[in-house]
């Protein structure tokens, strides 16, 4: 049985509040052949629910290790794919994992590095 658009409406309502801005990732290079990162172009955004995320010890003791700061619910007619660049409250985070259920996309990202 498929999650009806009806509910996905409710969950949307409720939950997502939160703004979070896709970003333009471009890359290039300096004259030395260093490449340089830049995501300062707003490509679009999407209301979502940010959770921060913190694997302490207590966690890691029981098997969860995982390399993320944020997790992002959003509708899953979102247009984000994995390697996209996203802002949140002025934090830049890259997409690591990207998983579509019936009724949300859950993204997974890691403060993104310049």
């Amino acid at each position: 049985m498929l999650f009806p658009d009806s509910a996905k409406q409710a969950i949307s309502q409720a939950f997502y509040d939160k703004e979070v801005a896709i970003l333009e990732k471009q890359e290039t290079y300096d004259a030395e052949g260093g490449l340089i990162k830049t995501g300062t172009t707003i490509r679009g955004s999407f209301l979502g629910n940010v959770k921060f995320v913190s694997y302490d010890e207590e966690q890691q003791e029981k098997g969860l290790v995982k390399d993320v700061d944020v997790v992002i619910t959003c509708s899953t007619d979102t247009a984000v794919d994995v390697g996209d660049l996203l802002q949140y409250q002025g934090s830049k985070y890259v997409v690591g994992s990207r998983v579509i259920t019936d009724s949300h996309m859950k993204l997974e990202g890691k403060i993104w590095q310049v």
